[in-house]
């Protein structure tokens, strides 16, 4: 608790294999005098698939995404659970506030902490959800998948390029080539910036178009969720390829 300064509201965010880790740091900070009156707010995963879990430990609950509700919220008008609509508009959310950290770039995030360092990266989202149905995944996001515009990427991979020197990104959408007439202008807006980037997506939605396209607009790796070379366990968690 004395890493965490002292403020009205602290929120966590946890996917299920983190939120015991999340249940263990409200409880310090209820016990905590510094803290002891701060509203304790969480979201994310398994907030929104299992809220059950967070009633008692947490005074705000969130399902869905936090982004518009974060402002009542901090303005005290929410109830104990709160229950969000999907966002649709991505375009209309600011930029992620990079200056509230003192340094929230990595140097092992481009090439893999197995790796090494390397180039400082950054993250960046362009689209959210996921039509698939794979019984493994945490990601609470289904459908409709809705897109960021080319033009809105761009313009923050420029805040990035000039304000901090980022070059290298992650693309951690689930999965980049699911709508082909979005990517290709995408990977057009791209190319002329030079950046390097890496992103994920289903051995199933790539074909050669595609991957040329992605080449050219800087990117160097792609990943694919494979899973398993057994077709029963692919049948099992509802994966969908073979």
């Amino acid at each position: 608790p004395n890493l965490i300064p002292a403020a009205r509201v602290i929120a966590f965010s946890a996917t299920t294999g983190e939120f015991k880790t999340a249940l263990k740091l409200a409880g310090l900070l209820r016990g905590d005098g510094c803290h002891r009156n701060s509203r304790l707010v969480i979201g994310g995963p398994h907030a929104t698939l299992a809220h059950y879990d967070c009633i008692g430990h947490f005074n705000t609950t969130v399902i869905g995404e936090g982004e518009r509700v974060v402002v009542d919220i901090v303005k005290d008008n929410v109830c104990c659970i709160v229950k969000t609509p999907r966002i649709t508009d991505l375009d209309n959310l600011p930029f992620p506030a990079w200056d509230a950290l003192p340094d929230c770039f990595s140097n092992t995030l481009f090439p893999g902490e197995r790796y090494g360092t390397g180039a400082r990266a950054a993250t960046i989202m362009a689209s959210r959800g996921c039509p698939y149905s794979c019984s493994f995944c945490g990601n609470m996001l289904r459908t409709p998948v809705v897109y960021r515009s080319p033009s809105s990427i761009v313009a923050e991979i420029q805040t990035l390029k000039s304000k901090y020197g980022i070059n290298h990104f992650r693309l951690e959408d689930d999965n980049l080539t699911l709508n082909k007439t979005w990517l290709y202008s995408l990977c057009a807006a791209l190319e002329p910036h030079q950046v390097v980037f890496k992103a994920h997506t289903r051995a199933d939605l790539v074909d050669h178009g595609s991957l040329v396209a992605l080449k050219h607009a800087g990117c160097v790796e792609l990943g694919f969720g494979m899973e398993s070379a057994d077709n029963k366990v692919l049948k099992l968690i509802h994966k969908g390829i073979r």
